[in-house]
């Protein structure tokens, strides 16, 4: 593989935004009742303020001068009394371009991400993916995570 993995700076956020829209754009298109559509100035607020206070981290694969993936996590911890699972490391993004799929990018930065959480004593991950988006469910699965909740929504009129 000849992506390097580098975190996202403010000098990168223009390079960053045009595969965050693309991940945007695909959410929005599975579920438009629940993500929203591309907002740049948004974006960009979200995105410079993440970089400056380091959360959540911001992990970018890079091919060349190009960012064909990224991975946003960070280190949380469960406010319920009713879970053995208080401190987790939670996966908040992870896109990878289409062109740039099945080529173990995805997997090699969950598996950097996991070295890290590691390092912060941190011995499991939560992530959520779209119900809607059966390629993540699948690939969630195939590297060994299990599906242990289940979100519902209901919009009241």
């Amino acid at each position: 593989m000849a992506v390097c993995l580098k975190k996202l700076s403010s000098k990168d956020i223009y390079n960053f935004l045009p595969l965050w829209k693309k991940q945007i754009e695909l959410h929005h298109d599975l579920d438009p009742v629940y993500y929203s559509a591309y907002n740049e100035e948004k974006e960009i607020a979200y995105w410079e303020n993440a970089i400056e206070i380091n959360s959540p981290v911001i992990l970018c694969a890079w091919d060349a001068n190009k960012i064909v993936g990224f991975i946003s996590f960070k280190v949380d911890k469960s406010e319920y009394p009713d879970t053995n699972i208080t401190e987790y490391g939670e996966i908040k993004e992870l896109f990878v371009d289409e062109e740039y799929r099945n080529r173990g990018i995805a997997a090699f930065m969950l598996h950097k991400t996991e070295a890290y959480f590691t390092s912060k004593h941190v011995k499991w991950i939560k992530l959520s993916s779209s119900t809607f988006n059966t390629k993540a469910k699948h690939f969630y699965e195939h590297i060994g995570y299990t599906n242990r909740t289940t979100l519902f929504y209901k919009e009241i009129k």
